[in-house]
Formats: C-alpha cells, structure tokens, sequence
C-alpha cells in the first residue's frame, strides 16, 4: 500500500490495487450479511439430552371426560317443568329443540343450530331471556351421577368427585382430573370464584368425605406419579346414559364419552372418542423441552416462544392451547358480540388461517386468524387409545404377592355393561424424552464471526479499529490544530515586529542625530 501510494506508480498498478481491494470489501459484505442474517433467524437449537428423564419430575396429564351427549333429557323435562311451567306450546317446543341442539353442537357446530330450528330466528327468539350457561349447568350429569364408582388413583381409592373437577371446554361442560384450569382452580390464581347457588350440584363437588385417603394427606397440585404400566395411574369408570339422550338429537352421536389429554396448565381442545360399552386402556408418552436462562435474555421475536410468566390468556399463564382458545373466543364475540352459546350462521369458526402467503392456503377463504407463539418449557403428551368391547361391572379384588416386596391387584367376576366406559389411563414407560434448548449463536459468535471476516478479507481486526477511530477524532483535530496555527503565525510577523528589532532601530537612529550634530560643529571633517 506504501508503494501505491506514492508518486510515479503507475496506473495498471493503481487498478489493480483498487479492484482487489473492491473485491474484498464485497466479499466480507456478503459473508458478514449471511452471518447475521443466522443471528436474526435462528439464534437457538433443541438438541436431545435425555431419553431417560422420570416420569416423577413432570405432572400427569389433565384428563378431562365429556359425555358426547351433553344434555340429559330426564333433567331438560325436570328444569322445564321447574322454570317454564307457565309458558305456551310453542315455547316449550322451542325450549325442546334447542336442548336437542346443545346436546350435540360443539364449537364450529353453531350452525347446526339452524337445522334443529328450520333455519328460522322466530321460534328461537321464545328463548331470548333465557341463560344458556345456567341451562347448561342444571341439565348435565353431577360428579355423583357421572362416575359410577371409586376411583383408583396411585394403589389407592379415592372418591371420584374429590378428584375430577367441573370444567368449561368448547364441548360443554365436562370434568377433569389434575387440571389447573378448572372452575375450582381459579380462586388459587387471583381470579374470583363464582358463590354457589343454593342446590347447585357443581359447587362443592371436590370436597372429599371423611373417609376419603385423599382427604389426610397434603394434596400438592398438580398431582404425580413414579410408575408406568396398567394400574400405576388413574383408573375410573364412566356412565354414559344412552336411554337419557334427547330424541331429536339421538343420531347425531353414538353414546359414550370424550377424552382430553392435555398439560395441565392448557385447556382442553382436542379429545378422543370412546364409545359406551367399551374399556380404554390408554398409554401416555412424554416429551419434555427446557431452556437455558441465555435464551430467556434472548426478544420474544428471536427465540420465538413465550414463557408463561410474561402473559396471560383467558386468566392463566400463557400457554399455546390457551392462546388459541382465547382467539377461539374473540372471534365469537367479534362476529357474534357474544362469548360461547350463542348461534351465529356462518362457519368462520370451522377454520384457521395460517399465515399468509402460504400456497397450499387460499388466503380469501374466511376464517379466523390466531396467532400464538410456541411455550418456551413445555411439556407434550402422546396417548395411544387400545379399546377393547365390555367392561368390568362386578369386582372382586385381592392382593397377590409377587416376589418379595411386590403386591398385584387381581380380580374375579367380570360381565359386560353397554351403558358405561371403563379407563386405565397410565404411562406406557417410566421415563420419558428430555429436550434442551439454547442459544446456539449469541452477540459473542456474532462478535467472534464479523471479525473473523474482518481479518480474512481486508486484514481489518480489533486494533486497526481503535486506530481508525483515533485518526477520525484525536489524530484529525491535531491536524487542524497545527494548520491553523502555520496560517496565523507569518501574520503575526509582519503586523507586529520583535522587540530586539524596534531596540536596534531607536540606537541606530540616535547614531545618526550624533552624527548629524558632529557635522554641524565641525564641517570640514570627514567621519
């Protein structure tokens, strides 16, 4: 750079010089853009860190059972005669209809509703004063009714309703075990919990009798369990009342329940069918991803997940299924300026829009638009549903030893029941998947990376920066410094002369007055 720089170089030199050097600065240009685009765009990495992780370091699922028939019909013609006895035939018919509706209609379902009411508003308008949530809650079947018997939770009984808790879900009210979304959960996470009517069925249905092993131990929520196979996690068996399903609505579904596996911190969205007479033995699988605390320091857009702490949706921490029950429920009220059991026409709500632009999606087709990020720690359950026809209805149980210190229930008497649904719901293994998630390129990788091109391309590092930045500033303002004071100093010079020179002309002009006054005495001499 020396030689280039000076006087006589030629010009193919001079050419030369300047497109290698325009060739280098392109290329660290587009390495280093690459380089940053990886740091914008994926800035972590889940790698697998175990695939012997306990079982007893995560919580058991919530398992949520909802009849598929939501209405019994023996208690739609109780509240009618107990809340509508006055009112007219054709409200009363109405009233009917729109029970055989309720029964079978889930979210994505409103317009169904037209069906039972031949696509006319006037009979349906009788109801207009009518609380569909209250209706709801007085024609369902209690805990009492629901569960037919003990539930078998860790080697112990227990009773059922000190276990399963009412629940709202987008298929009516159901009941759940280990849930934290539950209506009785509620109170413990600051939202105020409703006061119970009088003869309400559903208030204090999780209070456990005095008998009950559940009721002298600390119930630490949500509930765990150390061992995997049959008869190691919850077992229930479930009344499905097929002789009470309302008339008009009798074919719709076949008898039998719903069953939601889900975390128990999300809201049940999806379920699986099982039908009456049937027992179900369900396996559960894991899968559990953690992050590091570096991905947590990363913006909510570049690590693209939300931890629970920073959010709420419907009143929990954030989730991703509540998330998108909360968008579920914004678009009924947006569409309809009401929140569930209302019944609009349209069918916005059988669809979700991904993002747009996406080809295998027509972007004009109507529907509705929710967009949650993924949970940062969460956790994933797998069930694998092994139905088999009968159920057990008599039992006799007994405790045979195995080995040593082992001990298994065995069982005597068993015949079938078509109006019942038996669950062993477990985990298929003791241990379980355990993902880890970190930052796999950081602002020190970064760092490191940009001056590795640096230095590569342009010979640019560290301390060439901080001299460039010393010549721009430091270096610079000497410069000019010292040339405005070589402009100012010959200035100086002419306006003002030196003391020793204006000394020297007052003696020689003194000189000259002797000389002067010499010559006038003495005329004639030379001097």
């Amino acid at each position: 750079m020396d030689d280039i720089g000076q006087k006589g170089t030629e010009s193919k030199d001079l050419c030369i010089w300047i497109a290698l050097c325009s060739i280098a600065v392109a290329g660290a240009l587009y390495t280093s853009s690459n380089i940053w685009n990886r740091y914008q765009t994926s800035p972590t990495m889940t790698v697998l860190q175990s695939t012997n992780f306990p079982i007893e370091n995560l919580p058991f699922p919530a398992i949520t059972i909802c009849n598929l028939h939501h209405v019994r019909w023996d208690k739609a013609i109780l509240f009618q005669e107990k809340y509508l006895s006055d009112a007219d035939n054709l409200t009363v018919d109405a009233f009917f209809r729109l029970v055989s509706a309720l029964s079978v209609v889930n979210f994505g379902d409103f317009d169904m509703i037209g069906t039972y009411f031949g696509n006319s508003t006037e009979d349906a308008e009788r109801l207009a004063d009518l609380n569909i949530t209250f209706l709801m809650m007085e024609v369902i079947s209690s805990c009492d009714e629901l569960f037919v018997e003990q539930c078998w939770w860790r080697n112990l009984d227990y009773d059922c309703c000190s276990l399963f808790e009412l629940q709202k879900t987008e298929y009516g009210f159901c009941y759940s075990f280990n849930s934290e979304t539950s209506q009785y959960r509620r109170p413990r996470r600051g939202v105020p919990q409703e006061k119970c009517r009088e003869g309400d069925q559903h208030c204090n249905q999780n209070k456990c009798s005095d008998d009950d092993p559940g009721c002298k131990k600390a119930d630490i929520r949500p509930r765990r369990t150390s061992t995997a196979g049959m008869w190691s996690g919850l077992r229930t068996k479930v009344q499905t009342f097929p002789q009470h399903t309302p008339p008009l609505s009798a074919g719709e579904n076949a008898a039998g329940i719903l069953v939601f596996v889900t975390s128990p911190y999300d809201l049940p969205l999806l379920g699986t069918d099982v039908t009456s007479g049937s027992t179900a033995q369900v396996s559960l699988s894991a899968q559990v991803t953690y992050t590091t605390p570096q991905v947590h320091d990363l913006c909510t857009e570049r690590r693209g997940c939300i931890y629970e702490n920073e959010t709420e949706a419907l009143g929990f921490p954030y989730r991703h299924g509540n998330c998108i029950a909360q968008c579920h429920r914004h678009s009924t009220y947006l569409y309809c300026n009401c929140t569930p059991y209302f019944f609009p026409t349209e069918d916005v709500y059988n669809y979700e829009k991904p993002e747009k632009d996406n080809p295998f999606f027509d972007d004009g087709q109507q529907g509705m638009v929710c967009k949650c990020q993924a949970d940062c720690d969460r956790i994933e359950y797998t069930s694998e549903f092994y139905v088999t026809q009968g159920v057990i209805v008599s039992v006799t149980r007994y405790m045979a030893t195995v080995g040593t210190n082992h001990t298994v229930p065995l069982y005597r008497g068993l015949s079938g029941a078509e109006d019942q649904v038996l669950l062993d719901i477990h985990f298929k293994h003791p241990t379980v998947v355990l993902y880890r998630t970190d930052v796999v390129f950081g602002w020190l990788d970064l760092t490191v990376s940009l001056g590795g091109v640096a230095g590569l391309f342009i010979g640019f590092s560290l301390l060439s920066g901080v001299e460039l930045i010393y010549y721009l500033t430091f270096r610079l303002y000497g410069l000019w410094r010292a040339e405005r004071r070589s402009k100012i100093a010959p200035k100086l010079k002419t306006k003002q002369p030196s003391h020793q020179n204006v000394f020297r002309s007052r003696k020689l002009h003194d000189m000259h007055k002797s000389l002067q006054k010499i010559q006038r005495v003495h005329p004639h001499q030379c001097y």
